[in-house]
């Protein structure tokens, strides 16, 4: 982080002790689709008309709502989310997602070409 900071010509240093993993939002693994990261999905998507895919920025997501409704951010504080890309894959996880939306039973929620 701090090399592409000096390389944006940004003031910002971070050391390894500022900086906290909340890796539970992983949820039941990578790449696998649950209401949770779907409903983040849809919130950003309807209010920001930003689109995350379910495999890493809806799950980050999903866990930052979660954050803010534990009130774990002090009232008032800048959050900064970081969209990595991912949209892409949206439409391979299309019948998952679009169930979950109906509040349906999935077809699968661990991605069928997956180990």
């Amino acid at each position: 982080m701090n090399k592409g900071a000096h390389l944006l010509n940004v003031d910002v240093h971070a050391d390894p002790k500022d900086i906290e993993v909340f890796d539970q939002y992983a949820a039941e693994g990578y790449g696998i689709v649950n209401k949770e990261t779907v409903e983040g999905i849809k919130l950003v998507a309807q209010t920001e008309g930003v689109l995350l895919d379910p495999v890493y920025t809806g799950k980050a997501m999903a866990g930052l709502i979660n954050l803010i409704q534990k009130d774990y951010f002090t009232k008032g504080a800048n959050v900064v989310f970081i969209h990595t890309g991912g949209a892409f894959v949206l439409s391979s996880y299309r019948e998952p997602i679009k169930s979950i939306m109906e509040s349906k039973e999935p077809p699968w929620t661990k991605p069928p070409w997956s180990l």
